[in-house]
């Protein structure tokens, strides 16, 4: 969810968003330009990696999610 407090005019989730995506695109430039990628010496890992990276990344994952999940719920007050 992307808000912003104390900000008055509708315009400025525009910028919000618009530094979002630049962001993004610029993170983005070292592994998907060719040069870029020359120069930073990155490449996109290789597709056998990918099962491996989510094992590993999965489980933390689903731990936070949960442990996020059981906190709300358990200090949730009832209605």
């Amino acid at each position: 969810m992307i808000h912003m407090r104390g900000m008055r005019h509708e315009d400025t989730s525009l910028w919000l968003l618009g530094g979002i995506v630049l962001s993004v695109l610029i993170r983005l430039i070292p592994t998907m330009v060719p040069e870029a990628a020359a120069l930073f010496r990155t490449a996109p890992f290789p597709m056998v990696w990918w099962p491996v990276i989510l094992l590993c990344f999965l489980p933390s994952l689903i731990g936070i999610e949960s442990d996020k999940f059981l906190r709300s719920s358990l200090s949730a007050e009832p209605v």
